[in-house]
Formats: structure tokens, sequence, C-alpha cells
């Protein structure tokens, strides 16, 4: 039996990623789609949609591409896309610091890629917020110890740069 080989259907594909995961309320956090090529031939009529939940405070749109539009609501038109071209779309935002976030809520925001009205692939990223307060831990260490007396290290560390009072 001749099974013969299948060679799997080319697509364009798109990814997206965020520059800082972790967030506290207020701080710009930016999202990058980037929409590659990766068939054989010039493809046109490229559509990117993204979701953005609504407790995300939407900051700024750009690309690097003269070839990418913007269609509002978070829809970007792509004219043409040649053999192995990349071109990226920067979305920024941050979570609304006028909202009680708890620790480590986390938003995934998916995007996707069309021609036409065909789509093509999904990617997603996630952003998480932490605690507007300082995070601190704190340690305790056994130094030495004689018969009767124990000397301890105790070390408090801040890995935020916020003021941590009364610790």
């Amino acid at each position: 039996i001749n099974v013969g080989w299948v060679t799997p259907p080319q697509w364009a594909m798109i990814t997206k990623s965020v520059n800082r995961e972790l967030n506290r309320p207020g701080e710009q956090f930016r999202f990058t789609i980037k929409v590659t090529n990766t068939t054989n031939t010039k493809m046109t009529n490229l559509r990117v949609v993204d979701t953005w939940p609504s407790d995300l405070e939407y900051r700024w749109q750009s690309s690097n591409s003269s070839k990418v539009s913007f269609a509002g609501n978070y829809v970007w038109n792509i004219s043409s896309l040649e053999v192995g071209e990349s071109i990226e779309i920067y979305v920024d935002g941050a979570f609304d610091d006028n909202k009680d976030w708890n620790a480590w809520d986390s938003r995934t925001n998916v995007v996707q890629l069309y021609q036409g009205s065909t789509l093509l692939w999904t990617s997603q990223a996630v952003v998480r917020t932490v605690d507007a307060t300082a995070d601190v831990s704190v340690t305790k260490t056994i130094k030495s110890r004689n018969w009767n007396t124990v000397v301890y290290e105790i070390v408090a560390t801040n890995r935020w740069d916020l003021k941590a009072n009364n610790v």
C-alpha cells in the first residue's frame, strides 16, 4: 500500500505576546500581535480581530507597517503580506486603577486572523494584576547557637518598588 505524503495546509500565522505579564493597577503594558505569511504565495484581504476585556483600560494602538489600517473596535485590516513577511500591531492598555482588583486577577486576550470570512489562526496572551500594596516576605534563620543563646537573622524583602509600612 502506498500511502504517499500529505502536505499540510499553509496559513498565515498570528501570535500575541505581552511585554509584562504582572502589572499593578494603572501600569501600562503592551500587547504585540505579530502576523507572518508562512505560505509560499502572497496573501491579501487579511483581518485581525482582537478581544479586549471590558475591565481593562485601552490606551493606544499602532503598527510597524503602512499595510495595516485600524478599522475600529479592535479590528485591523492588512492589505497584503508577501511570502515570509511579518507585521506587528501594538495595543497598549492597563488594569483600571479605579477598580478594586484582587491580587493575581488575570485577563486572557484572544486574537484571531481571518482571510475574508475564513478563520486562519487564533492566539492569546494573559496579563495578571498584582495587589497594589507592597509584597513583603520575611525569613528567619538561625545564625548561631550556644548552650543558652540563639542568634537569628530576620530579613524582610520587598519585591515591588512600593513603600512598605509597619513591617
